[in-house]
């Protein structure tokens, strides 16, 4: 307790606290100390399973603030001196782990592989996954950082099947790459921190910014979405991902893209980036491609545009919702008026959405290009560049 104590009083940083040891009975001061230091969102335990074949709850690993792990073997099997139990949250490998030590007397490094199976080296990976979570991901919270670790795991249920630990030895085998580069659910962010993604992510599931997270992309940023997946089975189609933007979302760095994962893919795969009323949602030099509606604002929503291609997408357009009152009527130009979408005087009062279908007035297609949408009301004007590729 009082080393927790110290750490956390001599760093302002994010810290990962290691627990590669286990008491077989409570210590409620102990979980006291973690649950304070827990709540400051800037501190993450990783605790051991008990070191027996056992479903005995051991502590720390027991609390509910700590990620609990237990071992498996190179084949996926739990390890013969290894916990198991409903309160494991990840496995990781106890077998043929590299490892490394520092000899004081020598001054000598020795490098060995592991041959045990209890789960202490099991819980220093999982510390160092942490590590690198957050070394990547500052902003995170250590919420965030323990749900990038517990939700993309490797699934080795078929391993341990018919066992009496299966089913309770965690969500899977702990993937440090996976829990660097993929994504969904809420984005969990310490308070005043603004989240980056950079390279290339993968979305498996609906990830949402909520009210008062900021989300931007780096310069070259590739977002792929899984084609027809939604782990969160939510949003406004449980089977495609979509990106919904309830908080604030910059991508103005140029050169970034969203699309399906699929290296040939169809239109539909993914449902698109959908700003939420109080969202807001910046685009610049963006391709959004393989999506159902690509972009979408709601009512209330903010969707500023420039040079936003569209590409593949299942209705080629950019949907805007307003309230009543705001445009009264939008227009797509390319050189010249081409077609004027809608009258809001014409319209009831509540919320409506507007689509271009790519024709002009008269119903035909018109030509793959560059096209401004504008919408004008009071007096005011507003324009949006809109890049159409068939």
């Amino acid at each position: 307790m009082s080393a927790i104590e110290w750490a956390m009083g001599n760093t302002t940083s994010p810290i990962v606290f290691n627990m590669s040891w286990v008491y077989p009975s409570d210590r409620p001061m102990l979980e006291k100390s973690i649950n304070k230091e827990w709540d400051t969102g800037r501190a993450v335990f990783v605790g051991i399973a008990i070191r027996e074949n056992t479903d005995a709850i051991g502590c720390p690993a027991g609390y509910n603030n700590v990620i609990a792990v237990t071992g498996v073997t190179s084949d996926d099997v739990k390890g013969r001196d290894a916990g198991y139990g409903a309160y494991i949250d990840v496995s990781a490998p106890v077998e043929d782990v590299p490892t490394v030590a520092y000899n004081a007397e020598t001054g000598e490094h020795i490098s060995w592989s592991t041959k045990g199976t209890t789960p202490s080296i099991s819980a220093a990976q999982v510390s160092a996954i942490a590590a690198l979570v957050w070394s990547k991901y500052p902003a995170l919270s250590n919420a965030g950082v323990r749900r990038q670790i517990e939700h993309t795991t490797d699934d080795i249920r078929a391993a341990n099947r018919g066992r009496p630990w299966s089913g309770r030895i965690g969500s899977g085998r702990v993937n440090a790459y996976r829990a660097l580069t993929e994504w969904s659910g809420p984005l969990q962010v310490r308070s005043g921190q603004t989240l980056t993604w950079s390279g290339t992510i993968r979305v498996t599931g609906d990830v949402t910014i909520p009210s008062g997270v900021t989300l931007t992309l780096a310069s070259g940023t590739e977002v792929l979405f899984l084609a027809n997946r939604d782990d969160t089975n939510g949003g406004t189609d449980s089977n495609k991902a979509e990106l919904i933007v309830a908080g604030t979302l910059i991508a103005s760095a140029g050169n970034i893209t969203f699309r399906s994962a699929n290296d040939n893919p169809a239109a539909n795969e993914w449902s698109g980036i959908r700003v939420r009323s109080g969202g807001s949602a910046t685009l610049t030099n963006v391709t959004v491609r393989d999506g159902v509606h690509c972009v979408q604002a709601e009512a209330g929503g903010t969707l500023t545009q420039t040079n936003v291609t569209l590409l593949n997408c299942g209705d080629q357009s950019v949907v805007v919702k307003r309230k009543p009152g705001r445009p009264r009527n939008f227009t797509a130009t390319a050189g010249q008026p081409v077609r004027t979408l809608l009258d809001m005087d014409a319209l009831p009062a509540g919320s409506h959405a507007v689509e271009w279908d790519a024709r002009d007035d008269q119903g035909r297609p018109v030509a793959s290009g560059v096209y401004l949408l504008r919408w004008t009301w009071q007096g005011q004007s507003s324009v949006q560049k809109v890049t159409l590729l068939r």
